[in-house]
């Protein structure tokens, strides 16, 4: 068909003739690396969701899984980076993407926020304090339990400090985690006013002490009587994979007795260390759920070395064992004075019924005119200066205040 003819002027067209359809747009440019990136995020992201579901089913054994936990450590960042994408397709409409982010969202929600303990109305749940300003418990508070979990650091320059700092926190059982010498010899030694006074507010006590040259020296503290559970043969081929495991006799008045474990799972920064710290919180999800089955209530608290959405702590919530920090409570216990570079990796859970009444991070107050506190990674690890606010440490201790079942 033509689109002139004899009775119109040259380049007219004749406009009986129907119009030509519109041409396509040119595809524009870098729009094919768009949607390339799109799916890349969408995988990546997808990925670190999956992650939390998937590792704590698998076996902690296989190096394929070690790699995958180092990530799953990462899911409060990936559940961020979700968020900022969910953001960034909303602004350039991209609504495929932003369900598909939603869907990812959820997923980190479900990972992140696993089965919290139940918070009394009313209950402190983001303080950070000093230990000398907390308020005692209340003589009316007959089932109240004050629990302290503490990574001392054997390299602590300030280990008295830190001892101090636990006598004034006045908590009713306190799990001690990698103890400096000066902390070791006030727990054997007696004659010393360190040793006396630890002994008179702690009588009773279960050691564990460190293997081949591990500084890894684990006390558990309590005011009432200690019966060990578990006890391993006593030359076991591998003594430091069981965590401190006891019944606390406590008063009937004071709520009956309890489960009490104290678990250190060494960092993950070897495959093989990643293994042993697999292997203690295993055996302490397996006395836990023994016990909880018993109706004791239980209460694990320690340094697991492990975010909320990686292998161990998700090991111990599939268990039945509940958070006590709140599903808005960021603040990380390590390292201690790097904001929101630090990851919560020292936790204390319990068994369903438990109420907490208060969730405490331990500050030391600088005087004035202290100096910033310093922080430098040595071949032993983390050390802190002796200016730190966490009482020489590299980690934040925990206060945790409960109500158990009677």
């Amino acid at each position: 068909m033509a689109y002139f003819n004899q009775h119109n002027a040259p380049g007219e067209i004749d406009p009986d003739l129907p119009p030509l359809p519109d041409a396509p747009p040119p595809p524009r440019p870098g729009s094919r690396r768009w949607r390339m990136v799109d799916r890349l995020v969408f995988m990546a992201l997808g990925l670190g969701s999956a992650l939390g579901w998937a590792v704590p089913e698998l076996p902690g054994t296989r190096r394929i899984v070690y790699w995958l936990d180092a990530l799953a450590q990462f899911g409060a960042v990936f559940a961020a980076l979700t968020l900022a994408s969910i953001v960034f397709y909303t602004l350039r409409r991209r609504w495929l993407y932003v369900a598909l982010m939603l869907v990812v969202l959820a997923g980190h929600t479900f990972v992140l926020a696993p089965d919290r303990a139940a918070h009394a109305p009313g209950s402190s749940a983001f303080s950070s304090t000093a230990p000398t300003s907390l308020a005692p418990l209340a003589p009316t508070q007959g089932q109240s339990l004050r629990v302290l979990s503490f990574n001392v650091g054997p390299l602590n320059p300030r280990g008295l400090d830190a001892l101090d700092a636990t006598m004034a926190a006045e908590p009713d059982i306190a799990a001690l985690i990698e103890l400096p010498t000066v902390i070791v010899r006030a727990v054997y030694d007696t004659g010393t006013p360190e040793a006396d006074a630890l002994r008179a507010r702690y009588p009773h006590r279960i050691i564990r002490a460190p293997v081949d040259t591990q500084n890894n020296w684990t006390v558990l503290l309590s005011r009432w009587p200690l019966e060990p559970l578990g006890a391993p043969d006593p030359k076991p081929k591998d003594p430091d994979y069981f965590p401190i495991a006891a019944k606390v006799r406590r008063p009937g008045d004071r709520g009956g007795p309890f489960i009490m474990i104290a678990v250190h799972a060494s960092s993950p920064r070897s495959f093989g260390r990643w293994v042993g710290g697999n292997i203690v919180t295993d055996r302490a999800a397996s006395i836990a759920v023994d016990h909880m089955l018993q109706h004791f209530p239980v209460v694990l608290a320690g340094d697991l070395n492990s975010t909320e959405s990686a292998r161990r702590t998700r090991v111990l919530t599939r268990a039945g064992l509940t958070l006590t920090r709140p599903a808005l409570n960021f603040e990380p216990t390590f390292p201690p004075n790097l904001g929101p570079v630090g990851a919560a990796i020292d936790h204390v859970l319990v068994s369903p019924g438990v109420m907490v009444t208060r969730f405490s991070t331990l500050r030391e107050p600088a005087p004035p005119g202290r100096p910033a506190p310093k922080f430098s990674a040595q071949p032993e690890g983390f050390v802190l200066s002796e200016d730190t606010d966490s009482f020489g440490s590299d980690h934040r201790p925990l206060l945790v205040e409960l109500v158990t079942p009677m």
